[in-house]
């Protein structure tokens, strides 16, 4: 059954796909979607109705993540052959595209802001890549910065901080493999922060249920 928010995410989700179309890469790629968690995480404030005219600046931040996603995936495949090579060229056009998007809408604030984001971005998966490190609060910071980093840049230009505490928890959640805590201890913090988010209560249920889909079988929340 779809929930209250899930239609919304489509939605959006749909709407990213069409700024992002492109017939060749398409064709050879197809176009990358984030989770349904993922885009929760960044679209939150649009759930509570909240900077509703912002849409293409939340459109923009998803386009970096699945730029970035793309690139991930060429480091995972190793020796670049054609299909790696097309993979790049597409993370390259999703990036081109966030920023048409951004600077055809007026946002030249958060263009700055994000591309700052995405240099923390880099400097963190660098520091996980190129580090084996035994210091559990470095791998967490940097992996915080990896899945929330341009998504912090939005809701500071925007002035939705306020929905920063439980974007990060939805985002960490999705990331829990890599993580040097329990599920349990995730669960529990991801609660908390969803019980004080400034949300109504259908979207905190609509959310809860999110996150029970994502979860392994044996946590409760």
């Amino acid at each position: 059954m779809t929930n209250s928010i899930q239609g919304k995410l489509e939605l959006w989700r749909r709407e990213v796909k069409d700024i992002l179309r492109h017939p060749i890469l398409i064709e050879h790629t197809g176009i990358p979607q984030l989770s349904d968690l993922k885009m929760a995480s960044i679209y939150l404030p649009l759930l509570e109705k909240e900077h509703l005219e912002d849409v293409n600046a939340y459109h923009a931040t998803t386009i970096i993540y699945l730029a970035l996603s793309c690139h991930d995936d060429v480091l995972q495949m190793g020796t670049l052959q054609k299909s790696q090579q097309l993979q790049v060229l597409a993370g390259d056009y999703y990036s081109g595209k966030y920023y048409q998007l951004l600077a055809k809408n007026g946002y030249q604030k958060l263009i700055t802001r994000l591309t700052n984001s995405i240099r923390l971005m880099t400097e963190s998966r660098s520091f996980l890549y190129l580090n084996d490190t035994s210091d559990e609060q470095a791998v967490i910071h940097a992996r915080k910065v990896i899945v929330t980093e341009p998504t912090r840049a939005l809701f500071t230009e925007l002035g939705t901080l306020k929905f920063m505490p439980l974007a990060e928890q939805l985002a960490l959640f999705e990331d829990f493999d890599k993580l040097p805590y329990s599920l349990d201890v995730m669960a529990s913090q991801i609660k908390q922060q969803l019980d004080q988010a400034p949300l109504n209560q259908e979207v905190k249920q609509s959310l809860l249920e999110l996150i029970e889909k994502a979860s392994p079988s044996e946590t409760i929340l």
